[in-house]
């Protein structure tokens, strides 16, 4: 219950300073990736424990992506949007791997709910991915999984983990809004 509480705590407080842009967010993620790595791992909720060491990978390259310095000449990393072919792409990218962790899962783990465990999983590997490179569209990703890890979460009794995600969910929301208006003081 502890664990839980500190992931809560390390994860509102991530959401809350990627939505503002600050880079302090990355060292925050370790924290919440860490803790989450064990609580979804004795719930049983296998793909979401391991999506925990891909957010480990993406969290050291979001923040070097985020605080490198870049030529004079570009500038700062800036809030970016997807063009229609990067779209497709992450929807392909999506379909694709919620299809073969669920497959993954149902074939060499004991998972009650292989496919949402899989397609939560996929969407915010995606999600994650974008918000390293400060793309947009991060945060209509998360608005999608926040619904169903709510879902799930209720389903497998992490009440706490829960709430958490209903919070992201409002949190995705003034994130998507936020940088849509930082966006538009660019173009």
């Amino acid at each position: 219950m502890i664990l839980e509480v500190i992931g809560v705590v390390s994860g509102v407080l991530y959401v809350v300073l990627a939505a503002r842009l600050s880079s302090l967010c990355w060292p925050v993620s370790f924290i919440n990736l860490t803790v989450y790595f064990y609580v979804f791992w004795t719930a049983g909720l296998y793909a979401d424990s391991l999506l925990q060491l891909f957010y480990f990978v993406l969290t050291i390259y979001g923040w070097w992506s985020w605080t490198r310095r870049q030529p004079v000449s570009q500038g700062p990393l800036r809030v970016q949007r997807l063009r229609i072919q990067g779209g497709v792409g992450v929807l392909a990218c999506v379909v694709a791997s919620t299809l073969l962790l669920a497959w993954l899962l149902k074939a060499f783990t004991p998972s009650e709910v292989p496919f949402l465990d899989a397609h939560t999983t996929a969407v915010s590997l995606v999600a994650q991915a974008l918000a390293t490179r400060k793309i947009l569209e991060n945060w209509l990703l998360w608005i999608w999984a926040n619904v169903f890890y709510c879902a799930l979460y209720l389903y497998k009794g992490l009440y706490l983990t829960c709430g958490l995600y209903g919070f992201f969910l409002v949190l995705a929301f003034y994130g998507f809004f936020e940088w849509k208006r930082v966006w538009r003081q660019t173009v």
